[in-house]
């Protein structure tokens, strides 16, 4: 539903933009405010104004405003309102000129502008050739700070990628270029690639590499404190992010001394003076076990919180509590943040999507405009053409709208089905467990009968070992039913004790619980069941309780389920539903309340 909602408001939007009017034409604007320095002075702060003078000024067609500055200044516009997209169509645009292409100032600031907008949208292998040209670029020009910059990018792209080697071979050429600088702008540039580097490293598990940069970087900051070029609070705000990390990364380290070394050292920042700038040392107390502190920390930066809460910021907040109240035992809050903060991924996946139409919609809008600045010169065309891409683009939402309506209809559908059946194939195991409990108890109320004597084959009594008699058939099915008595046995001991629910329950346990051969094992899971391994046999009698869970506790959170059923996370919970029944938790859910 969320995907209908998102594709009927771009439908919404694209219909009113090919009817709408361009009204930016009639706006009373004098010719003085349409030049390019006076839109560069106000675009950071006012990008929609500035983008509302462009149109206008294309409309004017002013000589002293060329096409490929209203390109370069939309490219700088959108990049202020985070639309990649239309960031990446101007900024191609611009470098298409000659006034751009043939001037390398511009053609650098438009060529990083063009990455930037590439990596925004994961197409990292067309941003890579894009970064070297760049570099070269910037190597001609002489600017250090900026082919340091790319080779960041480029380093950051690569660790995206999952590329680590040439990921620190980018990040390595960048620092060796840098490191011998003494000009301020290019040691601001360092030390935030020296920040990026120690990421990569600790996400990639090298901590001592990570610990290593870090005192790179602290050093570095020293060196810069004695500069007069970075504006006021820059050195204090890199030693606070700075020692932040160290102190986190020494402690996983094991070196607990210096780690709380780097925690004072990153109180006594001016930086941390601040409560909300404060919360960047929680992650460490997280980690120590300071719980208590830790909760002050985020309560104190809950309290200054004034932005939108339906972000990713106000997210790290709820799950910082959650991580808090887990590691204080107060299970019952942590599960109440969980809740909300599952709740509140939800609302920011439905804003990203109705966000991304809204910016497919404002590509529609541009493309109007620009068709709309054509219109002294091709009317008629443009009629033709606005009205027959109007229809097409009607046509096409309908169509996929219809599709997509029908196909999340046929999942539902199935999901229902596949839930019936489920809980049809539970219910007769459960029927099998417990006939086979009642023949087992009648079985040990009767005395033992003596064991018939097995026939002989008639025409075999002369040669009895040539004989393919009935006795071995009798014999092999004798085997199979105490092989099957004893996994009946062994799985009857399992759910009555719930032994399965025990965290450190394994293959030794159950060998030992059950008397099977160790060798036999595997073969009676597979063939019984229904099960390659122990692992996943287990995992399948915790992911039946769990279905049991959820039907008895309708209140229990997905969370919640997962840690009574003895999974320890909810990501090997749904890898171990999904791969038993076919579908999620949460689509089970969802389905059997249909």
């Amino acid at each position: 539903m969320k995907h209908i909602r998102s594709l009927l408001l771009l439908l919404l939007l694209s219909v009113h933009l090919f009817s709408g009017p361009l009204r930016a034409a009639d706006t009373p604007v004098p010719d003085s405010l349409l030049n390019a320095a006076y839109i560069q002075r106000i675009y950071l702060r006012q990008p929609d104004r500035a983008l509302q003078l462009l149109d206008i000024a294309d409309s004017r067609r002013l000589p002293g405003l060329e096409p490929f500055w209203t390109d370069m200044l939309r490219a700088m516009c959108y990049e202020i309102k985070n639309e990649s997209r239309l960031k990446e169509k101007y900024a191609r645009r611009a470098l298409e000129a000659d006034s751009v292409r043939l001037v390398p100032r511009r053609k650098l600031l438009m060529t990083a502008s063009l990455v930037d907008a590439l990596e925004d949208q994961s197409k990292f292998e067309e941003a890579i050739p894009l970064c070297l040209d760049a570099v070269e670029q910037a190597r001609r020009a002489g600017s250090i700070a900026e082919e340091g910059k790319m080779y960041l990018i480029m380093g950051r792209i690569y660790a995206g990628m999952n590329r680590l080697e040439e990921s620190l071979e980018a990040f390595g050429s960048g620092i060796s270029l840098m490191e011998s600088s003494e000009d301020p702008r290019v040691m601001a540039q360092l030390s935030t690639t020296y920040g990026e580097l120690m990421t990569v490293l600790d996400d990639h598990g090298r901590i001592d590499d990570a610990i290593a940069t870090g005192r790179k970087r602290a050093t570095l900051i020293d060196r810069l404190a004695e500069k007069s070029g970075p504006p006021p609070g820059f050195v204090d705000r890199q030693r606070g992010y700075c020692y932040s990390k160290m102190a986190c990364f020494l402690l996983k380290a094991g070196q607990e001394a210096e780690a709380e070394e780097y925690c004072r050292r990153f109180l006594d920042t001016e930086f941390a003076a601040d409560t909300y700038q404060r919360r960047e040392i929680i992650p460490y107390m997280l980690q120590a076990g300071r719980y208590r502190e830790a909760l002050q920390l985020n309560d104190a930066a809950f309290a200054r919180w004034s932005g939108d809460s339906i972000s990713h910021s106000y997210l790290i907040l709820l799950e910082r509590y959650a991580q808090v109240y887990r590691g204080l035992h107060r299970f019952d809050l942590a599960d109440n943040f969980q809740r909300r903060i599952s709740t509140l991924q939800d609302s920011l996946y439905t804003r990203e999507q109705e966000s991304r139409a809204q910016e497919y919609a404002a590509v529609f809008r541009l493309n109007e405009k620009e068709l709309q600045l054509a219109e002294a010169r091709l009317q008629t065309q443009r009629r033709n053409y606005l009205l027959g891409s109007s229809s097409i683009v009607l046509v096409l939402m309908t169509v996929l709208i219809a599709t997509i309506g029908h196909n999340l209809n046929k999942t539902r559908k199935r999901n229902r089905i596949a839930v019936k059946q489920i809980d049809e194939l539970l219910e007769q195991r459960e029927k099998l467990r417990l006939a086979y409990d009642r023949l087992e108890a009648l079985n040990a109320a009767e005395p033992a009968a003596p064991a018939p004597e097995a026939p002989l084959c008639e025409a075999n009594v002369s040669a009895p070992e040539a004989s393919p008699c009935g006795v071995d058939k009798t014999t092999e099915a004798s085997a199979s039913s105490v092989e099957y008595a004893l996994f009946m046995r062994m799985e009857h001991r399992l759910l009555e004790q719930k032994l399965f629910l025990q965290p450190k329950f394994g293959r030794n346990e159950l060998i030992q619980m059950s008397g099977i051969n160790k060798n036999d094992l595997p073969r009676l899971l597979k063939l019984y069941g229904e099960a390659s391994n122990v692992n996943d046999y287990l995992n399948r009698l915790r992911v039946e309780y769990a279905v049991k869970l959820m039907k008895e506790k309708p209140s229990l959170s997905i969370n919640g389920v997962a840690q009574e059923a003895n999974f320890n996370s909810h990501v090997t919970f749904y890898r171990a539903f999904y791969k038993t029944f076919g579908l999620s938790p949460t689509q089970y859910i969802k389905a059997y309340e249909e």
